[in-house]
């Protein structure tokens, strides 16, 4: 026998699901931005040439954010701007925390952690 009712249970599983889904959208695109944010300012500091290309990525991924999930865009901006900030650096100062210069530093032999982490 056919019949056209719904459960209560029927309904709720895609609201769940959806629930699951943007969650993992969100995660994944602030995982991206985070990323993207990393490789952008540690271009930059060391003046590549791509630099800008890897900005331009994240500045999309930051849009997609902003516009997908408003309200976690401004919660963390500022945020965003400050670790930003503090990872940039002069070309020709090493910073413990850039990747390009742990690379440098590994391959030269140079311990660039600051004397208070040891």
């Amino acid at each position: 026998m056919i019949t056209n009712k719904v459960t209560p249970t029927a309904l709720a599983q895609p609201v769940e699901l959806d629930a699951v889904r943007r969650r993992a959208r969100l995660e994944g695109l602030l995982d991206i931005r985070d990323r993207l944010s990393t490789l952008s300012v540690e271009r930059r500091s060391h003046g590549l040439e791509d630099a800008m290309q890897t900005f331009g990525q994240q500045m999309a991924v930051e849009a997609a954010i902003d516009q997908e999930f408003p309200e976690v865009f401004a919660e963390r901006f500022g945020a965003w701007v400050a670790a930003e900030v503090q990872l940039e650096h002069d070309t020709y100062r090493m910073h413990p925390e850039c990747g390009i210069c742990q690379a440098i530093a590994q391959r030269a032999g140079i311990n660039i952690d600051p004397p208070e982490a040891a």
